[in-house]
């Protein structure tokens, strides 16, 4: 999505997804997510006219998200990011 960055080894979580492929089948994906501290945002990247992206807080995030696997994953890493923050 246009972002470059560090991606941690360590699987935050895994979720699944269904998607329709041009030929009109429907496959299952199986999801896994993974954290990444984004050190340079692109002006120019491969699907730019066929995405959007966009910064938002995680309580939009969580809003703006349909699937609740994903939305799981994102307050798990919120939570835990918060906590971290906090010690520091």
């Amino acid at each position: 999505a246009g972002v470059v960055g560090d991606v941690t080894g360590e699987v935050l979580g895994v979720f699944t997804h269904k998607k329709q492929l041009k030929s009109g089948q429907t496959i299952t994906c199986r999801i896994h997510v993974f954290a990444m501290e984004v050190t340079d945002v692109c002006q120019e990247w491969a699907e730019k006219n066929y995405r959007d992206a966009k910064w938002c807080s995680v309580n939009e995030a969580l809003a703006l998200v349909g699937d609740s696997g994903l939305r799981r994953i994102i307050a798990k890493f919120s939570r835990a990011t918060s906590t971290i923050h906090q010690a520091a």
